[in-house]
């Protein structure tokens, strides 16, 4: 919409979809129950990535985000298992 890009993850605070240049394009969770793996996912999106209070008050979730820095990739991670390691 005039030349912008918006997500579908709506930031509860605006009401508006996140801005993926403001924050994590990306976010990951890993845990036994979907239902808080699609809300912890949601919630680090909106809140620009991890780490921070919501990676800190959860030391063995598993976690991934991804920031698109015009182009090259920044990525945060804990606890995520490397294929054949």
């Amino acid at each position: 919409m005039g030349g912008r890009k918006y997500g579908h993850v709506i930031d509860p605070r605006t009401g508006w979809p996140v801005d993926p240049s403001a924050g994590a394009t990306l976010a990951a969770v890993g845990l036994e129950s979907a239902m808080e793996t699609d809300a912890l996912s949601t919630a680090l999106l909106v809140a620009g990535g991890g780490p921070n209070e919501i990676t800190r008050l959860r030391p063995k979730m598993a976690w991934l985000t991804l920031r698109d820095l015009d182009g090259a990739f920044q990525t945060s991670a804990r606890n995520i298992p490397v294929c054949g390691a």
